[in-house]
């Protein structure tokens, strides 16, 4: 009688690499395809520059200036040094930093905390949680609740930026592709563990990365707070997206009207007349700055007259017609004010400071957002981000992987993700059977956009649930 032969488990760094031996060349083949074809190759390029620099900074918000500033990411990547991290390690924890090569060659900066339980086990015995960062979050500034966490659940955790977050290399993500690269490396770095004593753990939109690894390397994970399908929220990145472009036009027109420069020696505050490089470089700055404005509004009103052709809607088509021939006249007559300024401005800044304050006048009015909810902008936003690569159905997943193997958590009333829009009301939907763990009472500061943060184990330790999660954790 043959007996059976025994199988041992990969470890996970073993199962990545083989996966990742098998790719598909369709992706490869369509992009040749594309610039054979002219006219798809300067649409999905169009669609890959917007995705890129206009919708990943709100998609991730933690790759954005913006939020990099308004959150202080500099001064908390200063001060959590490694003498810092191993003075606040104690005998149940030690914290370390780690860096993590992707597979297309970015540093990935993150943290290493291994809990006491877990170091003196053989490494195929040894438990982990890898927490995958919402989308403004950095290892960072979630240290406190990172420490809280392994002590809670007695696991060693592995946290890492992504890129272009925190200490990562600086280059902006392309699609959800690059974020699925950056987890997966990180389970990469953790040699000889397996994946059956390895969870993922993760918030907002870090749960869809989350899901599509957990999906893919069979694996348990716990997911919080997080929306069915990202198409839902295009309405709020676009209204975002309207803002940001009206914000950074009105910030450049302001920037050249501020004269008054520091003296840095001895501190003090004059006029003084800007440099002659200065002059030349406000000038061409503010003859191109109504340009983009130009480009939305007039590409938005052109596929809307399209749109209301084709549905014989010619009242709405001359509107639309107007729209275009009003912005043409208005942008065009800023940006040939901004061309004559260029001469003026190597004798003189006053032109262009008169011109800059007409653009600031015209700029500030909400002339974008007269557009922003419009069911065609929405269309336009949702086409972007399907072309790219940032659209994901995070409902699909989860029901794939099954309910024995994810752990959600919901909190009702967070604002970033209404509820209407969330995983957990969509899976309920489909399959009310499936257990969605709820937090009624969780103290979140909604007002602080504070979502992300745990609401189990560690920081609510009186709610049930915790038991419920320690025990999915251990099974």
């Amino acid at each position: 009688m043959l007996l059976p032969i025994q199988q041992h488990p990969v470890p996970l760094n073993r199962l990545i690499q083989e996966k990742s031996r098998s790719f598909s060349f369709s992706e490869k083949i369509w992009n040749v395809v594309s610039l054979i074809f002219f006219p798809i190759g300067i649409y999905r390029v169009a669609c890959h520059l917007i995705a890129k620099y206009q919708f990943s900074p709100f998609i991730l918000g933690s790759s954005s200036s913006y939020v990099r500033l308004l959150n202080n990411h500099e001064q908390a990547i200063k001060a959590l040094t490694t003498p810092y991290l191993t003075s606040i390690s104690d005998i149940d924890i030690t914290i370390k930093k780690q860096t993590v090569k992707t597979s297309d060659g970015l540093t990935l900066d993150g943290v290493h905390i291994t809990h006491k339980e877990q170091s003196t086990l053989p490494r195929e015995k040894q438990k982990y949680l890898v927490y995958v960062l919402p989308a403004k979050g950095i290892w960072q500034q979630k240290i406190s609740e990172l420490i809280q966490l392994s002590k809670a659940t007695k696991r060693s955790i592995l946290c890492v930026n992504y890129r272009a977050t925190g200490a990562s290399t600086l280059k902006r993500p392309s699609s959800f592709k690059d974020l699925f690269c950056d987890i997966e490396t990180s389970l990469a770095s953790l040699t000889g563990i397996l994946k059956e004593n390895t969870v993922l753990y993760a918030h907002s939109i870090g749960c869809s990365t989350a899901l599509h690894l957990a999906h893919k390397y069979k694996m348990k994970a716990v997911i919080q707070n997080t929306f069915h399908t990202l198409e839902g929220l295009t309405e709020l990145y676009s209204k975002t997206l309207v803002r940001k472009i009206i914000r950074d036009q009105i910030v450049s027109v302001q920037e050249q009207q501020e004269l008054p420069i520091e003296d840095k020696k001895t501190k003090e505050v004059k006029k003084v007349r800007l440099s002659f490089s200065k002059r030349v470089s406000y000038a061409l700055k503010d003859s191109f700055l109504s340009l983009p404005h130009l480009i939305v509004r007039v590409s938005y009103f052109f596929l809307s007259l399209l749109d209301n052709l084709i549905r014989c809607q010619t009242e709405k088509a001359s509107l639309d017609l107007k729209e275009i021939g009003k912005t043409v006249l208005i942008d065009l007559a800023l940006t040939i004010s901004g061309v004559i300024a260029i001469p003026v401005s190597l004798f003189s800044n006053r032109v262009n400071q008169f011109n800059g304050f007409l653009k600031s006048k015209y700029l500030n009015r909400p002339a974008l957002a007269t557009f922003a909810e419009s069911p065609k902008f929405i269309w336009i936003a949702k086409k972007i981000l399907n072309a790219t690569g940032w659209s994901v159905n995070n409902t699909k997943t989860a029901l794939a992987i099954g309910k024995e193997n994810l752990f959600v958590v919901q909190v009702k009333h967070d604002r970033t993700i209404p509820y209407e829009f969330s995983l957990a009301k969509a899976l309920q939907k489909v399959d009310p059977s499936f257990t969605i763990h709820t937090f009624e009472d969780h103290l979140l500061d909604q007002d602080a956009d504070q979502h992300d943060f745990m609401a189990s184990p560690a920081l609510q330790a009186r709610h049930s649930t915790d038991q419920e999660l320690l025990r999915f954790l251990s099974t």
